[in-house]
């Protein structure tokens, strides 16, 4: 197998990898390959974090739910809000946390898929609030 086929076979496993820890509820940090074309071997380093891990009382231990509850207030969103869901577009999320970013705090919600979502903790406040007058 040449390098270039070994790094496109690579390229498609990446995306399978992320969906396979993702429905474990595990989150990839990161995945580094290596691929050494007179072996034809692939070498994966995989950092990943359990996202569903839970202290003695029940609340969520990943970075983003530690930074949600220690800066909740800051945006006027619940303390408890972590596995709180709130529809946007007709689709149903579940608050995971917040995550600092270059540009400031975006809040991180799940959809049904298991997917991660960016949202402002102002556009969660409002769909939540939407939620309640809603229900």
């Amino acid at each position: 197998m040449l390098l270039s086929e070994l790094k496109r076979f690579s390229e498609t496993l990446n995306p399978k990898l992320k969906s396979l820890y993702l429905e474990n509820g595990l989150e990839i940090r990161s995945i580094k390959a290596t691929t050494n074309e007179q072996t034809g071997e692939i070498k994966y380093v995989i950092t990943a974090y359990d996202t569903n891990m839970k202290d003695e009382e029940g609340e969520a231990t990943n970075e983003y739910a530690i930074l949600y509850r220690q800066v909740a207030a800051l945006y006027q969103l619940p303390p408890d809000g972590v596995g709180k869901t709130f529809r946007f577009n007709g689709k149903e999320y579940t608050i995971v946390g917040i995550k600092n970013t270059r540009s400031g705090k975006d809040l991180i919600a799940r959809n049904s898929n298991g997917t991660n979502y960016k949202f402002s903790p102002d556009t969660v406040r409002a769909m939540l609030q939407l939620d309640k007058v809603s229900r």
